[in-house]
């Protein structure tokens, strides 16, 4: 193999590996102490009531991901339906009343301003989303993470006319190509899995 193929070959190598994202997102750190266990708010506001079980899909495990002890959605909704807690996001998850009921110093909310999906194969969609974490006792905001933004399903890549030989080919690297989702459950499950990845570990 001659020496400018096989630098070609090693500046290929290192590109890819330069693209390939090792060890996550940087964290943002917690402005305060760390919480030990983590509620995550059952409900999303009412413009959105109807989106909630596809817009509340893998969240908890997203933050179990991040090392940190969960109330799941569903344990959450039992336990303060069962101390009187209202669910309404507009009173305000935080409080006594709620450190009682559950025992959670942090409630995650995900906050929705905009989530519009079309297609029940995922076609496109848009969508503004906050999750914010607050300290149960004082309300007072620990962590957040906003993003906002728009997909569409890529267009099937036919045969080039010209196609090119496998040793032409650039390299594609980790990272390059954006995720397709199956539908928006889908979406959001990667959403939640995104945005936790800037969360600070647990159990430090």
């Amino acid at each position: 193999m001659s020496a400018p193929r096989v630098a070609a070959l090693l500046l290929a190598a290192s590109a890819a590996f330069a693209g390939c994202r090792v060890g996550g997102a940087e964290a943002t750190p917690f402005r305060g102490a760390a919480p030990k266990t983590i509620l995550i708010w059952p409900t999303v506001a009412a413009p959105f009531a109807a989106q909630q079980p596809v817009l509340l899909t893998g969240l908890d495990l997203a933050v179990r991901r991040r090392g940190h002890v969960v109330i799941a959605t569903a344990v959450a909704r039992q336990l303060l339906g069962d101390a009187g807690v209202p669910l309404d996001p507009a009173e305000g998850p935080h409080g006594e009343q709620l450190f009682r009921a559950t025992g959670a110093d942090a409630v995650l909310r995900l906050i929705v301003r905009a989530f519009r999906v079309q297609g029940e194969r995922l076609q496109r969609a848009d969508w503004d989303l906050d999750w914010e974490l607050r300290a149960t006792a004082t309300g007072a905001v620990l962590w957040q993470f906003s993003h906002h933004g728009h997909w569409e399903r890529r267009v099937p890549i036919e045969q080039h006319p010209h196609p090119r030989s496998e040793e032409d080919q650039p390299p594609v690297l980790f990272g390059d190509r954006e995720p397709d989702f199956r539908d928006a459950s889908d979406l959001a499950a990667w959403l939640h899995r995104f945005a936790m990845e800037r969360l600070p570990r647990g159990g430090a």
